[in-house]
């Protein structure tokens, strides 16, 4: 893919003030995509993404990848636990929680976290694919003109 492309569009577009914070996101999303080590600046610019989009799953989920490469695997599974208090039907945080927990020992809470997965997996396969569509038309509906 052309992530650098995309970090560096994205950086020009979050100096304006009135730039839509689906960028923090879209930025650390790319860099993620590149395995950049900078998991410091991903986090900072998720933590923006989340203030100012307080229920953005999709940032949640990639936080909690962040932190998990912090190995801060508590705060990964917070990171989880919110985006399925805004989105209980975001079947990739679910399957990460899965993991998570069973990294942590607690596989009666990772046996129900997949189960839960699979059903909406089953059932709603599309709903990420959906949201992810909705925020790139609202973020480019938002950026202003040359």
């Amino acid at each position: 893919g052309r992530y650098a492309e995309c970090v560096h569009t994205v950086a020009a577009a979050l100096e304006s003030p009135t730039a839509n914070p689906y960028f923090h996101y879209l930025r650390a999303g790319a860099s993620w995509k590149m395995n950049s080590p900078d998991y410091v600046s991903m986090s900072r610019d998720l933590a923006e993404a989340e203030r100012r989009m307080p229920d953005c799953g999709v940032c949640l989920l990639l936080h909690s990848k962040v932190h998990e490469k912090m190995n801060e695997d508590n705060a990964a599974v917070a990171e989880l636990e919110s985006a399925l208090r805004a989105d209980p039907r975001l079947a990739p945080a679910w399957y990460r929680l899965a993991q998570l927990y069973r990294k942590q020992g607690e596989p009666a809470d990772a046996a129900k976290a997949l189960a839960r997965y699979q059903v909406i997996r089953s059932t709603e396969g599309e709903h990420d694919r959906e949201f992810f569509r909705r925020q790139a038309i609202g973020a480019f509906d938002s950026t202003p003109g040359p």
